[in-house]
Order: C-alpha cells, then structure tokens, then sequence
C-alpha cells in the first residue's frame, strides 16, 4: 500500500508541476519501479507455484520435489515466449507497412491493435489448457517486462550514443547542436590552412558559448549585440545571434556591404513540447490536426493518424514538428563558404 500511495502521490505532485524537467523523472520512475518488481514477484511466484501444484502430485496427494520440474518450466516458457515472439512480430510488421502506407483505410490501425490483442489472449487462453491459468498470466508478464526492456535498452542506447545532442527525446531538456562544435570544426581547420595555427581573426558578440568554443582562437574578438563598425578586410569570420541580427538591422547591412556569406545555424534546440504532450484549453473541440499527440489520443486514441503519429515517435523518437531552437549566423568571407557548408539543423 505504502508503494502504491508513493507511485500516485509522486505521480500527481510531479504531473501537477508547472515545467516538467528531465531529472524529475527519477521522482516518478523510482516509486514505480519499485512498485512493479512487488508485483512482477508476486505474479511470477502465484505462477510458479501453480505449476509445480498441476504438475508435481503424486499418488498420496503430496507435493513432490520442484527441482525435476525446472527443465519442464523452462521448455513451457521457451515456448510460450516463442509464440508471443511471433506474435508480436506480425503486429510489428503490420504496423510498419500501415505507417508507411500512402492509402490507409479507414480502420486498418484498429484492426491491428486488436488483432494483436485478441491473438495475445488466444495465446494465453492455449496455454492455460497445458499449464493453467495462473502460469499462462505469469509467462505473459515475464514476456512483457522482457520486450519493454528490450524497447528501454533500444531508447537508452540511442539517447546516449546515437542522438544525445539532438532533442526528439524528452528527455533531451536544452542541448547545444552538433552545428556549433561542427562549425569551430571547420573554422579551425581553416585557420591552419591559412596561418598554419589558430590565428585567423574572428568576431563573435556577446552570446557567452562563443569564449569557451573559440578559446584557443588567439585572434577572437568579441564584440557586443551591436557591430559598432564593418569588420576589417583581415576578419574571416564573423559569429552572431539571430535575435542581435533580427533586433540591430544594421548588423546584417555591415556583413553584406563587406561581402560576407550568412549561414543560419541553430546554436541550442529543444524537445518540442507543445506537439506532443501540451494541451491547449480547446483540445477537445478544436481540429485533430491542430492538437498535441497526446490530445488526440485522448480524443481519438485509434484514429490512423493518431496511431501512425504515436509509432513513429515511441519507435523512432519522430516528433513530427520542428525542434524548438535559438539560432546563430555565421558570416565568412565568399572564399571559404564553401569549405564550411550548410547545417544539419534545418533538417531537424
């Protein structure tokens, strides 16, 4: 009781909470798992012993010896999980090509969220006629913890090693684009190129990223949100927030009028909340295709679009919107524009 009244305390304070941040996660989560290993014990252990009772009476009515029932259990499990394997395999398959389908009928997602269903309890409802019920519901849960923590391995892997700086995971707060390590990259390399170190000149204004990311750059100059005059003929590159040039026009004039190349970056991104689990006041009467993820399926939970949204974000961290971002321009001379190239943020 005290682990259930934790879970849904934490669950209720931490969802009440105004800014929903990453690290307040562990607040939820820890309750919760503690919560389910109770009760995944609890199922796994009714299961077991309901096995060893169908399996092990002997003449007198009396329980014999478990241990020659271990090889038994494991065989009836391997081939339970057999069957949810293929199982969930064909609704995967399924929901792939119904995802990628141009021409999507009206009930096809629904069709195979049943179908998925009702072949998962023919499953259970076969093999309680071998093993009884208790075990078919304990292999089940055994085969479900083991396929949700194969899907939690997959997001950790990919969030950790694959795209850990780039937010299509809410668990992504604010991050820095791999664009701005990408372009001090490419400026270094130029600057060996042409003065064999790094002392081409560059102007930066005063976002504070700049002076740790051009450090080791002996001729950056940093400049306020205002250029006070044209950079110089010796000034190759010049780096400045998008709102400096947005909010000082003359900012933009300057660069042009000396024949600097603009490129737009995102200089930090984040998850964009709002597509997928905000809620608007009028999520219930305003068009489905106006509304967040989550308030669709609230409203239409098996909707094809609905549906089709929420695979590609819980299988492929797919937001379907924009990456929220505050962008930088890099400006360099036309001779070395080339050898920088566009960002990969505009594709995010």
């Amino acid at each position: 009781m005290f682990l259930l009244w934790w879970s849904l305390t934490a669950l209720g304070i931490y969802s009440w909470a105004g800014e929903k941040m990453p690290w307040l996660l562990v607040h939820v989560a820890l309750p919760m798992v503690l919560l389910s290993a109770w009760a995944f014990q609890q199922i796994v252990t009714a299961g077991i012993d309901a096995f060893r009772q169908r399996f092990t009476r002997t003449d007198d009515d009396t329980p014999a010896p478990s241990d020659p029932l271990l090889p038994q259990m494991g065989r009836a499990l391997l081939m339970f999980g057999a069957g949810f394997l293929l199982v969930a395999g064909i609704a995967f398959i399924r929901m792939t090509v119904f995802v990628g389908a141009t021409d999507q009928s009206a009930n096809t997602g629904a069709l195979i969220v049943l179908m998925f269903t009702a072949m998962t309890g023919l499953l259970v409802v076969a093999a309680s006629q071998i093993w009884g019920w208790r075990w078919s519901f304990a292999a089940l849960t055994v085969c479900l913890t083991l396929f949700i923590g194969l899907y939690t391995v997959r997001s950790s892997y990919r969030i950790n090693y694959l795209s850990g700086d780039v937010p299509r995971d809410a668990l992504i707060y604010t991050q820095t684009s791999p664009d701005v390590a990408r372009v001090v990259n490419r400026l270094e390399a130029i600057s060996e190129l042409r003065t064999r170190g790094l002392e081409m000149p560059i102007i930066y204004d005063n976002e504070t990223v700049w002076q740790w990311y051009l450090r080791d750059f002996t001729n950056a100059t940093r400049t306020g949100p205002q250029l006070s005059s044209a950079p110089g003929p010796e000034v190759q590159a010049v780096l400045m927030l998008q709102e400096n040039l947005d909010r000082y026009s003359e900012n933009r004039n300057l660069l042009e009028q000396q024949g600097f190349v603009l490129q737009r970056y995102p200089l930090r991104w984040w998850f964009p909340e709002g597509q997928i689990y905000d809620k608007r006041p009028d999520w219930r009467e305003a068009p489905l295709d106006q509304v967040s993820l989550l308030s669709r399926a609230m409203r239409a939970p098996l909707d094809n679009e609905t549906l089709a949204r929420a695979w590609e974000f819980m299988v492929y961290r797919d937001p379907g919107a924009p990456l929220g971002s505050t962008d930088f321009v890099l400006a360099v001379r036309p001779e070395i524009a080339d050898q920088i190239g566009p960002g990969v943020g505009g594709s995010q």
